[in-house]
């Protein structure tokens, strides 16, 4: 107490001024915070309703195939040509994977079409893809976060993929 009465009037307002300013900025930084993850959170909720409409789309075609007594996989190969071209937003993609691990469909790599998804690597040498898919297989649904290096930067960033099925309720 004796501190701020050394102080003159003029100090004593450029004080409370800067703890306004630090209240303000702690204020600041949790409500922006808090809308990030909000954003986070709703972008998932996206993706969820996307891939559900994907995962709607394969058991349509499939119960279309079985209704036509259409053969596997002629029914197989259906799918594949619906997701060959299939893509979200600006950078999202699906990659469609056969129940033996097999990558079926991968509109951003094509040339990845049947290679097994424990050969998938990310930049720095892990290969958590098989993890994801087991994953989702016990659970329906997974998610991991990994490293990958971004093609238009050459920067490495965290990725997340979340709920992978290759056949809706199967579980395989």
């Amino acid at each position: 107490m004796n501190l701020l009465r050394q102080l003159t009037i003029l100090q004593r307002l450029i004080l409370m001024l800067v703890m306004a300013a630090i209240g303000t900025l702690c204020f600041a930084s949790f409500s922006i915070k808090e809308q990030y993850n909000n954003l986070i959170s709703q972008k998932w909720i996206q993706n969820d309703a996307l891939l559900n409409s994907a995962l709607s789309i394969v058991e349509a075609t499939r119960l279309q195939a079985y209704a036509s007594n259409m053969p596997d996989q002629a029914a197989q190969q259906q799918v594949i040509r619906l997701f060959d071209g299939m893509r979200f937003g600006k950078d999202g993609y699906y990659i469609l994977i056969g129940s033996d691990g097999n990558i079926l469909s991968d509109s951003q790599y094509p040339k990845m079409v049947g290679t097994h998804i424990s050969e998938l690597k990310t930049s720095d040498g892990e290969r958590p893809f098989a993890k994801l898919i087991s994953d989702a297989q016990a659970n329906g649904k997974a998610t991991i976060t990994y490293n990958y290096r971004n093609p238009a930067s050459g920067q490495d960033e965290k990725n997340s993929l979340r709920r992978v099925m290759t056949r809706p309720g199967t579980g395989r």
